[in-house]
């Protein structure tokens, strides 16, 4: 079955997070969603992050580390979607969940879209609490809902990349600005 599913590239920038970056990496490689493509972009940072990635990329074949100079966060992302060669774009800026990428590629397939996203929830480490204000619902949306309810306030989409699935498709020509968020 791993054959009839798209490869997913997921991009992580990493600057200077030696401190929560193998907790990072771990979940991505965890994932039940197995076809995927981790991409670490070692945003010339200046602990031991580039130390580390290589040795993410000895361990698992799926990963591939670019070593680059510092240019920023969508710099970074930049330099990852140049190299993926998935089918489908996820971005990840820190740990996420272990079915995370198979329930958004699952969505994706169902529903014929082009762009999956999920709520998020806070983990505190000092109480282990997990705050999370998702309503377990699902909700397909045109290209027109779903721009007016980005826009809207109400919480209800996020418009930070970080917790979507993309088709590789709506990114052709199209770039994340250098040196904004």
């Amino acid at each position: 079955m791993i054959n009839e599913q798209k490869m997913i590239s997921v991009i992580v920038p990493v600057y200077n997070v030696e401190n929560c970056i193998y907790d990072s990496v771990k979940s991505i490689m965890n994932q039940t969603y197995k076809n995927l493509e981790i991409i670490l972009v070692d945003d010339g940072s200046p602990d031991n992050c580039g130390i580390i990635c290589d040795k993410f990329a000895k361990q698992d074949s799926r990963i591939i580390v670019i070593h680059k100079e510092n240019g920023g966060l969508s710099d970074a992302r930049n330099a990852g979607m140049k190299v993926a060669s998935g089918e489908f774009l996820g971005f990840v800026d820190s740990d996420v969940s272990q079915e995370m990428f198979e329930l958004l590629y699952t969505a994706c397939i169902d529903q014929k879209a082009e762009i999956a996203g999920c709520d998020l929830a806070y983990v505190y480490e000092n109480d282990n609490r997990v705050v999370s204000g998702s309503t377990g619902l699902t909700y397909v949306l045109s290209s027109d809902e779903f721009y007016c309810r980005m826009m809207n306030t109400d919480g209800f989409l996020r418009v930070g990349v970080w917790n979507k699935i993309y088709k590789r498709e709506l990114f052709h020509e199209v770039l994340f600005p250098k040196g904004k968020l």
